[in-house]
C-alpha cells in the first residue's frame, strides 16, 4: 500500500506541534464563546494527556484575557484511574487543577470530579455524576485523547459512567512511559459512550477510533487539519480503508475463517461494509486484496525519489536487527545503500559483570602479546573497586559508561558485518539526551535535533525507517522518533534540502511491541536464506535486553 505511505508522511512528518495546539485552542475558545452567547454558559468534559496538555497551555493564555466569562464555564473530569486520591500527582483531577485551572483562577466550584465516599455508594455516585451533566444540558464540548478514550469506546460502549477493568495490554499502553513502574492502576472510571454521543461537539486528538458523530473533529498533531464526519444512521463505524482492515481482521479471528471463505452470515454485524458489492465473492476478493497489497518484494521503492540511500534509525544498538533485520537484509541484497544510524549509546543496558568480562579479555590479550601498561592496570583496579562499593541505582563512572558504550558498538558492528554492511555505513550518534548515567533521561534539546539534521543531510535518504514501538519502559524510543520529526521540521523550515519532500518515513516495531496485522502497511516475505541470516544475527547478539 505505497499510496497510503505517502498520505502517512503528509500527516506525520512536517507540521509544527505548537501551531496545531494553538489552532485547536482557538477552536475551543470559539465553542466557549458561542455557547455562552447562545445560552449563558458552556459545559466541557476534559481529560489530561501529554499532547492535550500542550493545548491547555495555550488555553491558559487565551482564558487569562477572558476572566469575566470563567464563572460561566463548567468543567467535568471525564475519566481517571480508580481508586485514586485527587491529590495524587498521576490523577487527571490533580493535573487539571494544579497545572491548568489554578493558572487561570478558575472558580473551583465549577470544576466537577467523581467522588467516592463509601463502596456501597459507587453506583449512586455514578448516577449523580451523569445527572449533573444532564441537568446542564449535556456536554457542549468533550476533549478526548488516546489511550483512555479508546478504552471508553471499546469497553464502555453501552454504559453511562462506570468502572472499567484494564487488561494487561491496556496497562502496558497506559503506563509504558511511567518512570516508577510500581505505580499501576488496574481500573479506571469513565463516562460512557452514551454520554459522549450526546455532546454537541467532540474534539479528539490523534484518535483512530471508529466512532461517528454529527459534529466530531479528529485532529492530529502531525497535520494541521480536522475532518468533520457525516452522520450515519446505518452504523457507528466510519468506513475507511483502515477501519475496514480492522473489521475484516476481527471477523476472521472471531469466526476462525479465512477472508476468502466469508459468507453473508459473517458480515451480519457489519452490513454497511459490503453494501456496494454485487456479491459476497467480490467483497471477499476486495478485502483479501487489501491485505495482499501490503506484502512487497522490494521495500525500497519510492516512486518520487529514485535515490538508493536509506537510513534505518535505531534507538539502541540492537533495535534495528531485532525489529526489522529481515527488511535490512532484503534492502542490502537488492543494492540499496543502507545506513544504520544508532541514536543512543545504549550503555545503561550493559551489566557490570559484562564490563569485567570485557576488561579480563583485554588483560588476557595484553598478556598474550607481552604488553604491560600501568595505566590499564590502574583503570582495572579503579573499576573493580567502584563495582564492589556500588549500590543499585548509583551512577557509573564516566569511563565505565564509555566502556559500556563501546561494548554496545562492537555488538552492533558485529551484526552489521553478518549482513555485509560496511563500517562507513554504520553511524553512532550518542545523542546528548540519553547520556545522564541514569535510567531517567533528559528532555530533548536543540543539540539532539541538530545531530539528526546533520546525519540526514549527509546521507540524503529516499527512505527513513524509525522505531514505532513506544512501549519501551523509559520512553527512549518515543524521544528518538520525536527527534527525527523535529529534525525534519528544521530541514523543511530552513530549506536545507529540497529532497526531504520526497522522502518516505516508515515505522517499524518488534523490540517492545508488534504491529497488529490490520495496521501493517508493508510486510516482507523472507526466503530461507534471509531467515537463516537473520537467525545468525540474533545468535550473535549476546547482550541481554534491559532498556
Amino acid at each position: 500500500m505505497i499510496d497510503k505511505v505517502y498520505n502517512f508522511i503528509d500527516e506525520l512528518k512536517f507540521n509544527n506541534i505548537k501551531q496545531t495546539s494553538f489552532k485547536i485552542s482557538k477552536k475551543i475558545i470559539s465553542i466557549i464563546r458561542y455557547n455562552i452567547t447562545k445560552k449563558g454558559y458552556v459545559t466541557i468534559g476534559m481529560i489530561s494527556d501529554y499532547n492535550i496538555n500542550l493545548i491547555y497551555q495555550d488555553l491558559i493564555l487565551e482564558l487569562s484575557n477572558l476572566k469575566n466569562i470563567l464563572k460561566n464555564i463548567y468543567i467535568f473530569n471525564i475519566s481517571d484511574f480508580y481508586p485514586i486520591n485527587n491529590n495524587n500527582i498521576y490523577s487527571t483531577y490533580h493535573y487539571l487543577s494544579e497545572f491548568f485551572l489554578k493558572k487561570i483562577n478558575f472558580p473551583i466550584e465549577n470544576f466537577y470530579n467523581m467522588e467516592f465516599n463509601r463502596k456501597n455508594d459507587i453506583e449512586k455516585s455514578f448516577k449523580d455524576y451523569d445527572n449533573k451533566i444532564q441537568q446542564l444540558g449535556n456536554f457542549d464540548l468533550i476533549i478526548l485523547k488516546e489511550p483512555l478514550n479508546n478504552i471508553i469506546y471499546i469497553k464502555n460502549i453501552n454504559y453511562c459512567t462506570g468502572i472499567i477493568d484494564l487488561s494487561e495490554k491496556d496497562i502496558e499502553r497506559i503506563f509504558s512511559n511511567y518512570i516508577y513502574k510500581d505505580i499501576v492502576y488496574k481500573n479506571i472510571w469513565s463516562i460512557g459512550l452514551n454520554t459522549i454521543l450526546k455532546s454537541s461537539h467532540i474534539i479528539s486528538i490523534n484518535n483512530n477510533s471508529l466512532i461517528n458523530h454529527p459534529n466530531i473533529e479528529y485532529y492530529t498533531y502531525h497535520n494541521n487539519y480536522y475532518n468533520k464526519w457525516n452522520n450515519s444512521k446505518e452504523s457507528l463505524l466510519s468506513i475507511s480503508k483502515d477501519s475496514i482492515k480492522k473489521t475484516i481482521y476481527n471477523i476472521s479471528i472471531k469466526n476462525d475463517k479465512p477472508i476468502s471463505k466469508f459468507t453473508l452470515k459473517d458480515y451480519q454485524l457489519n452490513p454497511s461494509i459490503i453494501g456496494n458489492f454485487k456479491s459476497i465473492k467480490n467483497a471477499n476478493n476486495y478485502f483479501l486484496n487489501i491485505f495482499k497489497k501490503t506484502i512487497v518484494d522490494d521495500p525500497g521503492v519510492n516512486e518520487n525519489n529514485k535515490s538508493k540511500n536509506i537510513i534505518v534509525f535505531s534507538p539502541h544498538p540492537d533495535d534495528d536487527i531485532i525489529s526489522m533485520g529481515g527488511t535490512i537484509i532484503r534492502l542490502h541484497n537488492m543494492g540499496y545503500n543502507v545506513n544504520i544510524v544508532y541514536q543512543t549509546s545504549g550503555n545503561i543496558a550493559v551489566s557490570d559483570e559484562y564490563v569485567l568480562k570485557y576488561l579480563d579479555s583485554i588483560k588476557s590479550y595484553s598478556e598474550l602479546l607481552n604488553y604491560s601498561d600501568s595505566f590499564m592496570t590502574n583503570i582495572n583496579c579503579t573499576i573493580n573497586n567502584f563495582f564492589k562499593l556500588k549500590n543499585k541505582g548509583d551512577k557509573d563512572l564516566t569511563i565505565i559508561r564509555k566502556i559500556k558504550g563501546i561494548i554496545r558498538r562492537n555488538e552492533a558492528k558485529s551484526t552489521c558485518r553478518l549482513i555485509g554492511i560496511k563500517n562507513a555505513n554504520i553511524h553512532f550518534l550518542d545523542m546528548p539526551f540519553y547520556e545522564t548515567g541514569y535510567i531517567k533521561k533528559k528532555d530533548l534539546s536543540y543539540a539532539d535535533f541538530m545531530t539528526i539534521v546533520n546525519i540526514i543531510l549527509k546521507i540524503n535518504p529516499a527512505q527513513i525507517y524509525s522505531a514505532g514501538d513506544w512501549l519501551d519502559p523509559h520512553g527512549t524510543h518515543k524521544k528518538c522518533f520525536q527527534s527525527i520529526i523535529e529534525a525534519i521540521n528544521i530541514i523543511k523550515s530552513n530549506k536545507l534540502s529540497n529532497d526531504i519532500d520526497n522522502c518516505l518515513i516508515w515505522l517499524y516495531k518488534g523490540a517492545w511491541d508488534e504491529w497488529n496485522i490490520y495496521d501493517v502497511d508493508m510486510a516482507i516475505s523472507m526466503n530461507n536464506e534471509e531467515i537463516k541470516k537473520k537467525n545468525m544475527e540474533y545468535y550473535d547478539m549476546n547482550l541481554k535486553k534491559m532498556e
